[in-house]
């Protein structure tokens, strides 16, 4: 995974790194899944019949980093994940590496992300979900 994103100071920028500077960092996955939740409301009348309203599909992936064992890209990851943790946008390719892109596009960070210890050493994964933003 590739992402390009721009720092946002929210207490975990990495030495050597400032807000507002433009940032990529590249992280296998172990975890890709996707999934397409409906926004959707339901009204239903006295006599039974429903009626439906669908206002949206989204389009979102759930992902998960392989054990990280730097503390360099761990800190990488939180400088990243915090910076994106407000709302904003940034570019994700699941596949792509900094020697080229996959199938990069715009996304923004979905609910809370997470960092899990594995085993008893001091090696981390990170998960979290994007939603694609539907530019145009």
């Amino acid at each position: 995974m590739i992402v390009d994103y721009k720092i946002v100071d929210r207490g975990h920028i990495v030495s050597g790194h400032r807000a507002g500077q433009n940032k990529k960092l590249e992280v296998e996955l172990e975890q890709y899944d996707a999934a397409w939740p409906k926004d959707l409301s339901e009204n239903r009348s006295i006599g039974g019949r429903t009626q439906t309203l669908l206002r949206r599909i989204d389009e979102q992936f759930t992902c998960r980093t392989v054990p990280i064992m730097q503390e360099s890209t761990s800190d990488k990851m939180l400088e990243f994940l915090s910076s994106v943790a407000g709302g904003e946008s940034f570019v994700f390719d699941a596949f792509g590496d900094m020697r080229g892109s996959d199938n990069p596009f715009r996304v923004m960070l979905v609910g809370d992300y997470t960092r899990s210890r594995v085993n008893r050493f001091e090696k981390y994964r990170y998960s979290f979900t994007v939603r694609k933003i539907n530019e145009g």
